[in-house]
């Protein structure tokens, strides 16, 4: 998407038009314009998130280390891909997935003996 953007000013510099640019690009002509202000406000086509976001989501984060994106996404009323890139690219830190582990016990290693082929 880096090269899209920079692109994106490149035309806009040629005096191509939004929606012209956005049939060049195959992106719509709303990110086009979104792209253009950014560029016009900060002199960089980079996303910047809000650093009142990126310290709320790092506070949540020291308060439960372990709670699940998608639950602190809604309460944090954001998307879970602006959080999961706040927590990603802004915070850098991992998330870690967690999965249910198989659980073997006595009765069921004793049912998977009898039932294995001799």
């Amino acid at each position: 998407m880096e090269s899209k953007r920079s692109a994106l000013i490149d035309l806009s510099s040629r005096r191509f038009g939004n929606t012209k640019i956005a049939d060049m690009l195959g992106i719509s002509h709303q990110a086009v314009y979104a792209i253009k202000k950014r560029y016009a406000a900060s002199g960089s086509v980079k996303r910047q998130a809000e650093q009142a976001n990126v310290d709320a989501v790092q506070k949540e984060i020291e308060e439960n280390p372990v709670r699940c994106m998608r639950p602190m996404a809604k309460a944090m009323s954001t998307s879970r891909e602006s959080m999961e890139r706040i927590v990603k690219e802004d915070l850098g830190m991992q998330s870690r997935a967690r999965r249910k582990k198989h659980l073997i016990n006595n009765s069921t290693k004793r049912g998977e003996i009898e039932e294995a082929p001799q």
